[in-house]
């Protein structure tokens, strides 16, 4: 990712805001899209909305087409977010571009001085929501995303037009989360479960032990 412009490398993620997460899944099946892992009753830590601190709540489900992450995103109160905003005005699909970022802190420096829209954090996992009018690259798997999504996307990416983008921090879990993701969709054969949750019974990421392997291979790279 080139520190002078985080938002100029290709697109990582497709963030799709929903009313209804189990219909949005079933739909995105329909296209071929999945297996979607699920996590429920998301509480992010430290979440601020345009400044302010606020406490939504989010179901949502993670898919990978391509090298396109999808992450369909239905909030379960009514707290102030841009996810809650989005759906009051009428919106139902594509609201974000998102990037996952190895220099998280130098990408956050590259983007000091546009407008912050929220920001938080999930286990462990930083991200902040930016809006820009920077022109966004399209992403390869548009044509197999739906003709709303399609459309949806290409009117963001053009230079000009106010669009979110979101930094995504990669550290050891989220590169053992997304890694799960992109396996389970290369291993799918188009049926066998395709709802699975991301965290076990117990509320734990499945992803723990990729979590202390990518640590061990961290370690070792140091000595």
């Amino acid at each position: 990712m080139a520190m002078n412009n985080p938002f100029s490398a290709p697109v990582d993620q497709l963030g799709i805001v929903v009313p209804d997460l189990e219909a949005a899944v079933g739909e995105w099946l329909e296209r071929g899209v999945g297996p979607f892992l699920t996590v429920r009753s998301v509480v992010v830590s430290g979440y601020e909305y345009r400044g302010n601190p606020s406490k939504p709540i989010l179901d949502v489900a993670f898919a990978q087409k391509g090298e396109v992450q999808l992450e369909l995103i239905h909030q379960t109160n009514g707290a102030p977010s841009a996810y809650r905003d989005f759906i009051a005005a009428g919106g139902n699909g594509f609201h974000h571009f998102g990037w996952f970022c190895e220099a998280y802190q130098g990408a956050l420096a590259a983007a000091e001085g546009k407008a912050v829209l929220q920001k938080g954090s999930w286990t462990g996992i930083h991200f902040v929501y930016y809006e820009t009018a920077d022109p966004v690259s399209a992403p390869a798997e548009l044509g197999a995303l739906g003709e709303a999504t399609r459309a949806a996307v290409m009117t963001a990416s053009t230079a000009g037009a106010i669009k979110i983008a979101e930094l995504i921090e990669l550290n050891d879990t989220s590169r053992a989360v997304f890694a799960l993701i992109r396996e389970a969709a290369a291993a799918w054969d188009g049926k066998t479960n395709p709802v699975r949750p991301l965290l076990s019974p117990g509320g734990v990421l499945h992803v723990a032990a990729d979590v202390i392997s990518y640590k061990l291979k961290r370690w070792l790279r140091s000595r």
